[in-house]
């Protein structure tokens, strides 16, 4: 991962289909390493998950996380962003579990 700050990634989107991860500056794509599958690999840097039904995106530098619910994604009935205290299950054809501390205002 590029530093944070003037050259930080933007963003990272996972192609589930081909397990291939698009990392995004404000201009370009940027050459992402072959192996990042699992976000608990990584330890800092903002991250976009794409579900079938929701993005998420974690900021592993700021400590948050927030749900962005897709067309189709279903309402659920609790916080949809907040500090975020663990995570498990952030790879590829895992179930992510998110535990947050406090909701983000």
């Amino acid at each position: 991962m590029p530093p944070i700050g003037d050259d930080a990634v933007v963003a990272a989107v996972l192609d589930t289909a081909t397990l291939r991860v698009r990392l995004l500056e404000e201009d370009q794509d940027i050459d992402a390493p072959d192996d990042v599958t699992d976000l608990s690999t990584q330890s800092e840097g903002r991250w976009l998950l794409r579900t079938l039904t929701s993005e998420h995106v974690i900021d592993l530098t700021a400590g948050s996380w927030e749900r962005i619910r897709g067309a189709n994604g279903p309402r659920i009935a609790a916080p949809s962003r907040g500090r975020l205290r663990s995570f498990s299950g952030a790879a590829v054809g895992e179930r992510m579990h998110i535990t947050t501390s406090r909701p983000i205002r």
